[in-house]
């Protein structure tokens, strides 16, 4: 019966990752700061995911996205910080 093993369940981390430039708040500097060209899971990008996390953290705006949608960030930071390291992985 090997025809009828049940398959993985494999979620789509590039998606998630691509969620940080595609789903954007309202936010001006998030508009500006988070685009396709700036997310370009190169190592210098880390450094702007680094600030975008500062300023969930630190702003009110912020706080409040982290309330609504506390999941979305550790998940879309995770998966691209993931495909940052997978990318670079051989130097």
């Amino acid at each position: 019966m090997f025809f009828f093993k049940p398959k993985l369940i494999k979620n789509d981390k590039k998606f998630n990752a691509k969620m940080l430039f595609k789903d954007v708040s309202s936010d001006e500097w998030d508009k500006v700061n988070l685009t396709k060209a700036n997310l370009d899971f190169s190592i210098d990008s880390v450094r702007l995911v680094n600030e975008y996390a500062d300023r969930l953290i630190q702003t009110e705006f912020g706080q409040q996205l982290l309330k609504e949608h506390p999941d979305n960030f550790t998940t879309r930071i995770g998966a691209y910080l993931g495909e940052v390291i997978k990318n670079h992985k051989d130097g």
